[in-house]
């Protein structure tokens, strides 16, 4: 079983130091990281592309049809945080 683990970071640099710490330091894979910095995928009519959809997705995919409203919430929050500039580390971490 793999865990999700999503981390918000106030720029790319401390989000790649992060990878890069979980890499040397916890042993964990850069494969299994993935640094999400949508500052530009969204479009001037409001459409999602590029980070910003592949955000929205993850969550689809972590919470699952069925639950929009959980879903909603966590897309608006992680969406707007990369719309401020942060930039967003995902994690699939192995169950040990």
């Amino acid at each position: 079983m793999r865990h999700s683990i999503v981390g918000v970071f106030a720029n790319d640099a401390a989000a790649q130091n992060a990878v890069r710490q979980l890499d040397e330091e916890a042993g964990l894979k850069r494969g299994d990281m993935e640094v999400i910095d949508g500052t530009s995928d969204v479009t001037p009519q409001g459409r999602q592309e590029g980070d910003v959809a592949r955000i929205a997705h993850f969550f689809r995919s972590l919470i699952g049809a069925g639950d929009e409203e959980n879903y909603s919430e966590h897309e608006r929050y992680y969406t707007e945080q990369l719309r401020q500039g942060r930039s967003v580390v995902v994690v699939n971490a192995p169950d040990e």
